[in-house]
């Protein structure tokens, strides 16, 4: 902790999972909160080879006292929190032990925050109401309803992501739609089905896995969005949020999604067709027929996602500041 020179408090960030995708998006999103310094502290662990077995160690550990638990002794030597500290991590790589420890030790200073990305919710609700604020990155869930001083942001862009070389205008772009990446459940075979129907060139480029060896990758990639007018955007593996939807945006393509979660969630305003994308022809060939509309919808798309990478960061200000 220490003061600025208006004698405010700034923030100490300790990032727990440094491997994350997020990184960036998560220093542009603290970019407004007053911070003394950003550390890296690993405690990144990989998934358990033997599942049931951690559980059960985990429980076991649970019933010793709590300073002699093995974890919370480990979690010392690393971790030194105190009031005005933000606490990052990706609960993907960080053990459950861990979660429940760092918990249970953040709950004894009143001014802790946390920026949590958790696409498989292992975060409890109880976790972010002992601390005086709390982030999630992307992944909006029920879980979480009412959880006071929470404030929940789109997933952004992965830190693999370059930014295209050339960006086109709407009247520049030569694609229709453009699509890469799995292509392998019945959901996106369909929806490429359905997309064949979509007048005009498209580009697909299917791949045998995420990050597989014949994926497109780089400015390659973003230069082909970037081409595009649409860009098909289903859930993901686990969740219904993805990176493509913000990879589009990031190239001034317009996302079209299969859910009305982005509309819930964050009010985008993305075109939304049924699951099984058996209307997304007709609405894509309305709007490449409409000129003004399509141009209307582009500019949305556009302008939200502006103000989204502008707001949140201030919204995230906001939230710790009502916290003190």
């Amino acid at each position: 902790m220490s003061d600025d020179p208006n004698g405010s408090e700034t923030y100490a960030v300790y990032n727990l999972t440094p491997n994350m995708w997020e990184e960036p998006w998560v220093r542009h999103l603290l970019a407004e909160l007053p911070t003394s310094r950003y550390q890296i502290l690993d405690l990144w662990s990989p998934p358990p080879a033997r599942p049931r077995a951690r559980r059960l160690s985990i429980f076991l550990e649970s019933l010793i006292p709590g300073p002699l638990r093995p974890t919370r002794r480990r979690l010392g030597k690393v971790i030194d929190p105190h009031d005005y500290s933000v606490f990052v991590y990706n609960t993907w790589g960080l053990d459950r032990a861990v979660r429940d420890e760092l918990s249970k030790l953040l709950a004894h200073y009143e001014r802790i925050g946390i920026v949590s990305v958790d696409e498989p919710t292992r975060d409890s609700k109880e976790a972010y109401e002992r601390i005086a604020f709390a982030v999630r990155i992307g992944f909006d869930a029920p879980k979480y309803d009412g959880t006071q001083n929470l404030l929940v942001v789109p997933l952004g862009v992965p830190k693999n992501f370059v930014p295209p070389r050339s960006p086109k205008n709407l009247t520049e772009k030569t694609l229709s739609w453009a699509f890469l990446g799995e292509v392998k459940n019945a959901n996106r075979r369909n929806m490429v089905m359905q997309l064949e129907r979509v007048r005009g060139e498209r580009f697909l480029h299917p791949t045998s896995a995420w990050e597989s060896d014949d994926a497109l990758r780089g400015a390659q990639y973003s230069d082909t969005l970037a081409n595009s007018i649409f860009v098909p955007s289903p859930p993901a593996n686990v969740h219904q949020e993805c990176y493509r939807t913000y990879e589009a945006l990031e190239c001034e393509a317009i996302p079209v999604v299969d859910t009305v979660y982005y509309r819930d969630a964050f009010d985008a305003p993305f075109p939304v067709v049924r699951p099984d994308w058996e209307d997304a022809p007709e609405l894509l060939n309305r709007l490449l027929d409409d000129r003004e509309s399509l141009e209307r919808l582009y500019e949305q798309c556009r302008i939200w996602w502006q103000q989204a990478k502008r707001g949140c960061p201030e919204k995230i200000s906001a939230l710790a500041a009502r916290s003190c």
